[in-house]
Order: C-alpha cells, then structure tokens, then sequence
C-alpha cells in the first residue's frame, strides 16, 4: 500500500497561514502559491516583509488578502508556482499591483515583457540593443557623418526612429570606410577598435614579443629552477594541461610517510587481518597474513596503518591493540610500537521495529489482516493503552487552513 503526504493547503485565494515551522511547506491551491517556512519574523514576498500584518493587502497581485499578525519565530517565504499571476494580452491591466509582471502582445510575433513600478508600466531591464545596418541602407541615407546617417537609416529600416541608449551596438556591413562596430555613447556613435594583436615569439628570455595577448608557459618555464635547461618564466604565462596532468602525476607519486598495509576485523577470531594490499609484502614488510595478527608482521616503517572495518573486542594481538574497535579506527605504527587511532564514529546495529511489542507504550491493538501495509501513527487524541492508541494510515494529511 502506496503511503500519501497531503501537505497543509487552502482554496480560499484570501488566506495564507498563520505561521509555520522552519522548513513546513503549505500551498494555496486557488492562487497556486507555495508557503515555506524559514524560522524568520516575517512573511515574506520576493524577499521583502508584507507592509503590515493583521490587515488585508494585495499579494502577488492579488487582492484582499488577509495578512496574520506577525509570526515571530515562525515567519515563511510565498512564492508563485504557477503563472496565473502573470497577465498576458494587448490591454494593460488596470490597478495592478507594485512588482505586477505583464507580457503585451499588442504587436503580432513581438511579445514585450513589462512591470508595474508603480507609476508605470516599464521594461524589467534595459539591455543594450543591437543595429545592423547593410552596405547599402547606409550608403542610401541622408546626412553627413556615421551619426546622422546611421539614424536616418535606422528610422528608415525601423518605420521610426529608435530610441537610442548608451551601450547601444550598430553594425555597418560592407566594405566602405564607414564599415564597422560602433557602441552608442549617450549622444552619438564611437567606432570600436580593431582585433586584438597577434601573438609574436617571446624570444629566448621570454619577455619579447607583442603585449596584450595570454601566453602559454612552455615545458622549461615549469622546471625547478635548479634543473638543467629551466627557464625564467614569463609571470602571465598560463600553464597548458599537458604541464598540469604532469604535475598531479609527480605530487600522487610523491611519499607521503603513511602506507595503508590493509584493513582489520575486530569482530572475528578475537581480532585479525581481513585484507593486505600490495604494500603489506613491498618494501621488505613480512609476517602480515589475512586471518593473521598485526603482531606477527615484521619490519614495518613509520606511518603504517591499517584500517579497522568491524568493531569488535581484540584479545591476543599486538598488546596496545587489545581492547576495544570501532569500525574506522586507524591502527597505526610510529616506528616503535603500534597505536590505536580513535575515529570517533561508533558503529551502532541497525534499527528496526519488527512487533507490538517494540512500541514504547501499553497495549497496541494487533492489525489485522497480518500483511496489511502502512504507517504506524500515534493518535495522540487517544489513551494510551486503548486500541485505537496506534492506527495504520496510508495517507498523511495535514490539514487545511
């Protein structure tokens, strides 16, 4: 049987809760919003606190809704989870609400996406917009200079003239004098300059050639200095991934004074070996068998270590590894004796409730039929003791409001 969350919900478009609990969720189906709680003072829309509470106010541009008093400790976020809160059309909304967002599409295949300031309907952004001007449209304009020619013909190609803002990119095609990128600068257009320079050789000191552009480090910049045919390199120069890959293989070969000889189960055979790797019979290592004692191995080096996997009590091992393991101990060597590196996670056996009888409370009636599926609630309405103390649910509902 199939387990149903029903989470806290209303209908009614005017209401919003009261207060909920950090990270309680409830939704308001008739507006389509979603209610979370973030253990803040406040309710908040968009990130902003409602004006006032204990009143009605205009939420997510719907009107009359009542506002709770403030819920202190128990505050939450609306946010909208479907679009009925924009408005879409070629009328413009009357009243709307401050933040309000509408898509005029008074202008067939030219939607425009505008919001309530409060005054006006406005666009969200201003982004810069981009001109092209073909060789021919603006060779055919009337006026002198880019400027007044560039806006002859752009009124001309536009039906009417553009409002101009700066950031404003035009693009003359063709091969003319005129052709080229220009950025609009608030009160005309200003020619961008060419590409960026090509690359020249540094030179054998690395430091000639053109500036400007990123240089790659070559393979004797990233030598030690102290090797033979190391080269200065230039401060800017950027490593290639070769140089890179190079270098991680250098630092994961590198010793780094502690070798994993294997792993330890200190629930069997009063504490033994479980595995070895290759290290545990490298580098002169003897004496380490799986099933074995530590105590056996010989000629270990410091930093060994071996990895408990199962707790248990050790007896008959090495001496200071006789008492009691977790799993994710470290077992480690220190170039003279061995020692128990506690990891601080205690292994704990799995939980299950398998009877009646594993419920902290008096009698629990016994569900029938025996394979009957679901979740154990506690009705917190009845005694305990009595039958109905405990019911099986498959769905979980949390109510309205």
């Amino acid at each position: 049987m199939a387990v149903t969350l029903q989470h806290l919900r209303t209908t009614a478009a005017s209401k919003i809760p009261a207060s909920l609990e950090p990270g309680q969720v409830a939704f308001n189906l008739a507006n389509g919003w979603l209610f979370v709680g973030n253990g803040g003072n406040d309710i908040l829309v968009k990130g902003v606190a409602v004006g006032a509470y204990s009143t009605t106010a205009a939420v997510l541009g719907v009107s009359g809704v009542n506002i709770p008093a403030q819920p202190t400790g128990k505050g939450y976020e609306i946010y909208q989870l479907s679009n009925s809160g924009l408005a879409t059309g070629s009328t413009r909304p009357t009243s709307p609400a401050v933040g309000q967002v509408f898509v005029d599409t008074s202008v067939s295949g030219k939607p425009a996406m505008l919001v309530w300031n409060g005054s006006a309907w406005v666009p969200p952004i201003n982004p810069p917009k981009v001109y092209a001007l073909s060789d021919a449209e603006y060779t055919a304009a009337a006026g002198s200079g880019v400027d007044a020619k560039a806006l002859a013909a752009l009124t001309t190609k536009l039906t009417t003239a553009p409002t101009l803002n700066s950031g404003d990119t035009l693009i003359i095609g063709g091969a003319g004098a005129d052709a080229g990128t220009y950025i609009y600068n608030g009160t005309g257009w200003t020619k961008s300059g060419g590409s960026l320079p090509d690359a020249t050789d540094r030179g054998t000191t690395g430091t000639a050639g053109t500036k400007g552009v990123v240089y790659l480090a070559r393979d004797t910049d990233v030598k030690p200095g102290a090797h033979a045919g190391a080269t200065t390199p230039d401060a800017l120069a950027v490593a290639t991934g070769a140089q890179v890959k190079a270098l991680a293989e250098l630092v994961a070969g590198m010793a780094t004074g502690s070798t994993l000889l294997g792993t330890y189960d200190a629930s069997v055979g009063n504490g033994q070996i479980a595995s070895l790797t290759a290290a545990a019979s490298a580098g002169g290592h003897a004496g380490f068998v799986v099933a074995g004692k530590i105590s056996a191995g010989t000629r270990m080096k410091e930093g060994d270590y071996f990895l408990v996997v199962k707790g248990g009590t050790v007896s008959g091992d090495d001496p200071n590894l006789n008492q009691a393991l977790n799993a994710n101990d470290h077992l480690v060597y220190d170039g003279g004796k061995w020692h128990v590196v506690s990891s601080g996670v205690v292994a704990s056996a799995a939980f299950s409730i398998n009877t009646a009888a594993d419920f902290d409370d008096d009698t629990v009636k016994a569900v029938a039929p025996a394979d009957q599926r679901g979740l154990m609630v506690r009705d917190g309405s009845i005694a305990a003791g009595l039958d109905a103390a405990w019911k099986l649910v498959s769905v979980i509902d949390a109510g309205t409001f």
